[in-house]
């Protein structure tokens, strides 16, 4: 992490680097042909800044704030 407000150590880690677990999922498909087949995903399961709002985000000392506003409704979506 990169000037976090707390400092954060694990064993066997350097300061500020925290780990990311990766999630697998097994999913059953049917198809057309009545064959299943199986599908596994796996992601790494990261929510950055989830659900901040433009009120929360005033007076927030962030150099940097990624958006998508692709979707954006309004001034405050």
């Amino acid at each position: 992490m990169k000037d976090p407000p707390h400092m954060v150590k694990f064993d066997g880690l350097s300061e500020n680097v925290v780990p990311i677990a990766k999630m697998s999922q097994t999913i059953e498909c049917t198809m057309k042909s009545d064959m299943i087949r199986k599908v596994e995903c796996e992601q790494c399961c990261v929510l950055p800044n989830f659900s901040m709002t433009d009120y929360g985000s005033q007076g927030k000392t962030r150099p940097y704030n990624p958006v998508d506003l692709q979707h954006s409704n309004n001034h405050q979506s």
